[in-house]
Formats: structure tokens, sequence, C-alpha cells
């Protein structure tokens, strides 16, 4: 038995290449491309190989859409698909059709007897692209971004896609947000939470005109109400500002990866993104990389979140269900002045960050 109490493995052979045994994670990745849905009603306002920037229209967003089908007036040739529909009283941004219609749209396709199948909606609202870059594909139901910076990848991202200075209200990756912590001065901010937070500190983010917020981990239950509450806003009549919610680790309490921290803290005070597929955080071009480091992450088991040196394979052991697995040795360095501790973690439970 070691020191720190863990049984040590009996080894069955010599051991194996260590670090090629732990899988790879992607979580920076540079110049990513970004995808923003088109709806059946929505239009786009950018056109193929346009260059972006962060706050520029990017599509014109229809609310409740609906299927229609409108006679076509003389006069007027039939409308090629994806036409734009106009309401007569209003101000064509190019060349819509003039329909009868009850709100925005587009046309989908042709039917007999000089009549169009339309999608309109009530209300249409221009969407602004979080991220700058070069429109790389433009297809009837998507907008792809050829991002000019580094997206710090996630496993969840909620609400909209929001732009703002990112700001970090917590000192270290594994703290969690104090809902006292946010206040008015994080009004049109990215706020970074740690390795969690709850419902109160999403409510008051909300209500105090938060962007959005960036977290290691998220209960479901808080997801849960989060997407509760959207859905009664956007029933409302009333503009509403928007919110975003990526969460970078999963569910639960996830402390953030070391990776995805020190671009955080190089990022701090720049604008930034957060982009919903793939879900991501974008920071700018400007941001200094962090230098790498060679540590490993434990991403199950007790000590889950945690990071250290790689000192070696440890042989295998046979698990309860009768499974043989190989094992590492990972020094973790200690906190507050503790001393490091050597733990024996499966292979498969290991991930490289970079």
């Amino acid at each position: 038995m070691s020191a720190t109490g863990h049984i040590r493995p009996r080894r069955l052979g010599p051991p194996e290449p260590s670090r090629e045994l732990v899988p790879l994670r992607r979580l920076i990745v540079p110049h990513p491309l970004c995808w923003f849905r088109l709806g059946i009603a929505d239009r786009p306002l950018v056109r193929r190989g346009q260059h972006v920037s962060a706050g520029d229209p990017l599509l014109e967003r229809v609310r409740d859409p609906r299927l229609a089908e409108l006679p076509l007036p003389r006069g007027i040739e039939t409308p090629e698909p994806l036409t734009p529909v106009q309401r007569p009283s209003g101000d064509p941004t190019d060349t819509p059709v003039a329909l009868h219609a009850e709100g925005p749209g587009r046309v989908l396709h042709a039917e007999a007897g000089r009549r169009v199948r339309v999608a309109v909606g009530r209300v249409a609202e221009s969407i602004l692209t979080p991220v700058a870059g070069t429109v790389t594909v433009l297809e009837p139901g998507a907008i792809g971004i050829r991002v000019e910076g580094t997206g710090i990848a996630g496993v969840v991202a909620h609400g909209d896609t929001v732009r703002g200075r990112l700001r970090l209200l917590v000192a270290t990756p594994d703290a969690e947000l104090r809902p006292s912590a946010v206040d008015v001065q994080g009004a049109g901010a990215i706020l970074v939470a740690g390795a969690g937070l709850d419902v109160e500190a999403l409510t008051r983010a909300r209500a105090t005109g938060v962007a959005g917020i960036v977290c290691g981990g998220i209960a479901g239950k808080d997801l849960a109400t989060l997407a509760a509450a959207d859905v009664r806003q956007r029933a409302s009549l009333h503009p509403t500002s928007a919110f975003g919610v990526l969460v970078v680790d999963g569910y639960g309490r996830r402390p953030i990866p070391r990776a995805a921290w020190d671009w955080l803290v190089a990022a701090e005070g720049t604008e930034a993104g957060i982009v919903h597929d793939p879900p991501m955080l974008v920071v700018g071009p400007r941001v200094e990389p962090p230098e790498s480091t060679d540590d490993v992450r434990i991403a199950a088991g007790e000590a889950l979140g945690a990071e250290g040196r790689l000192l070696g394979s440890a042989g295998q052991t046979r698990s309860p269900s009768g499974l043989y697995r190989p094992m590492a040795r990972i020094l973790v360095p200690g906190v507050a002045n503790a001393s490091s501790m050597e733990h024996l973690v499966a292979f498969a439970d290991l991930e490289r960050v970079e």
C-alpha cells in the first residue's frame, strides 16, 4: 500500500508507452468554422465570400414562423424559392415579391394556379454576428463563417449567440460563482463563473443585463429552469436582451480545464463571443496564446478535474467486474501549502487537453 492509502496494482508485464495511452481532447481550436442556423422563414443578410466584423448584421430572424398559401397577383412573375416576402407597407432592403402576407418571410415554392407557398411570421429581428471572419458557406438552412481567432470548445451552449467583454469573477477554475458577485458592472459582459453556478446566479445575471456566462459545469435542473424562462420570454411581445450560457466540461460541478482557463485569463478584458454550432467561446486573434503544459487531466472518478504530471505506467489492475485495466501514476500538485499527492488512475479515465 502506498503512502496515500492506494493499493498498488500487481504488474502483469512490462509497462507500455504511457502518454500514447491517454486520449486526446481538442479543447483549443484555431480559426474554427462556426455555423448559424437559418429557419424556414429567416433571411440571410450576407453573401458568400464576404468579410464580416463582430456586430455586423448577419441574418433576419422571423419569430413564430408558419406556412401559408397565397395567390400571386397579376403582372408578377413566379418568384424563385427563398425570395424574401415583404408586407406591402414595409421598407424592403432588397427586391422582395409583393405578396399580401401577414408578415416577413420567404417563398418556399410555386404551385399550380399561380399560387405560392410561403413561410411568414409576425415579427422579424436582425441578428448580429458575434464573431469576425469570412462567410465561406451560405446554404438555405445555414451560414458558415471561418472565424478570425481561437475557439475554446464546450459541451453545451444554451440561449442566444452573444458577444461581450470577457470578465473573470472567480480566482481559480474550481471556484463557484456566488450570486452576490453578479452586479450591474457586468452588464453587456460575458462572465466566467468557474466550476459552477446556481439558478439564483443565472437569474441575477439576466436581470442585470449580463450578455453571457462561461462555466465548467451546470446542474441539469438549473438548465431546465433557464430553458423554461426562455420559452416564456419568447412568447411575450416585448423584446428581450440576448443571453447565452456556455458549459465547458459537463453537468454538475466541474472545474474548468487548465488549458481553457489559461486562455480565459489571457483574454480577460477583450471582446469574445459565444456560438452554438459548435458550442464554444471565440476570442480575438490579438490574444496572446498562453504557454502549454504536458499535464494530463483526470476526467472521471473521485479526483475528477485534477490535473498533474504523468509519471508513467503502473501496470495493470483487476477491477471488481473482472476486467484488467492499465493504470497510470499521476502526481497532482498540492494547494494551500499542501504537499503533492500521487494518484493511481486508469488510462481510460485520463485525457490530454490541448
